[in-house]
């Protein structure tokens, strides 16, 4: 058999009309139709190279948003710097 289903700690998304999905693995070449990809009772991705890949195409095709890491925060212009003081206790 050449396929495969791969289980994961964290359940996989499921799609917009609410069906499981699954990680198929197909151990053929790519040459030979090989590869990862994602399905439920709905629908299925194309064959990728890696499981990330075939995910990204799953997400994509639900119109899942992956949430983008929180920025930096931003330098505030009206920051007020005083001198330092020396070790002889005067201000320069």
């Amino acid at each position: 058999m050449t396929q495969r289903q791969v289980d994961h700690e964290r359940p996989l998304p499921r799609c917009r009309a609410g069906h499981l999905a699954r990680h198929i693995h197909d151990c053929r070449q790519a040459a030979s139709g090989g590869g990862h990809f994602i399905e439920c009772r709905c629908g299925a991705t194309k064959r990728c190279a890696d499981f990330d890949g075939a995910l990204q195409e799953w997400k994509r095709m639900h119109r899942m948003r992956t949430p983008r890491p929180p920025a930096a925060p931003a330098v505030a212009d009206n920051v007020l710097q005083f001198g330092l003081f020396n070790t002889g206790g005067k201000i320069r």
